[in-house]
C-alpha cells in the first residue's frame, strides 16, 4: 500500500477526504500539498532491518484540516503510523476549579478524622490526577473551606 492510499484510508475512516486537508507542513512552515501527494503516491512503507515499518516521512509532519490533524507517530513496536487527531468540542458545562496540582497543597494539614478532609486526602494521594479529580477535590475544598491551597 502506498502512503497515499494509507492516508486516504485514514481520512475515510473519519468521514474525511483530501478535500478536507487545508495544509501540509510542520509547525514552522507549510509545503505545497500537490508536491506532498506526488511523493506519497510513489512511496509505501519501508521495512527496516529490524522488521519495523517506516513511512520515510519527517517526524514533525502535520497534515491539517479545519477540525483535525494527522501526524507521524511511532508505536511501541517502533512502527511508524499516521495518527488522526481531532480537535475536541468545547464543552458547554463550565466549572470552577481551585486546584490544578498537589504541589502547593499540604496533604499533611488535612484532618483525616474529618470525613471530607479524609476523602480529599485519599483522592489527592491516589496518583490518578486529572481534571475530573481536581474538580471533585475543588468541590470538597469548598465544602470544608480550606484556606491553604
Amino acid at each position: 500500500m502506498t502512503i497515499y492510499n494509507y492516508l486516504i484510508s485514514i481520512l475515510s475512516k473519519h468521514n474525511k477526504s483530501l478535500k478536507n486537508i487545508d495544509w501540509v507542513g510542520c509547525k514552522n512552515f507549510i509545503i505545497k500539498k500537490e508536491l506532498f501527494y506526488k511523493h506519497i503516491k510513489k512511496h509505501g512503507y519501508y521495512d527496516d532491518e529490524d522488521g519495523t515499518c517506516k513511512l520515510m516521512l519527517p517526524y514533525d509532519l502535520l497534515i491539517v484540516g479545519s477540525d483535525f490533524w494527522i501526524e507521524v507517530e511511532t508505536n511501541e513496536f517502533k512502527d511508524d503510523l499516521l495518527v488522526y487527531r481531532s480537535i475536541p468540542n468545547k464543552p458547554s458545562k463550565k466549572e470552577d476549579i481551585f486546584l490544578f496540582s498537589t504541589i502547593d497543597f499540604n496533604l499533611e494539614k488535612l484532618d483525616r478524622n474529618n470525613f471530607y478532609e479524609a476523602e480529599l486526602y485519599n483522592k489527592l494521594n491516589s496518583g490518578g490526577n486529572n481534571m475530573e479529580l481536581y474538580l471533585e477535590c475543588s468541590k470538597i475544598i469548598q465544602k470544608i473551606q480550606i484556606d491553604s491551597i
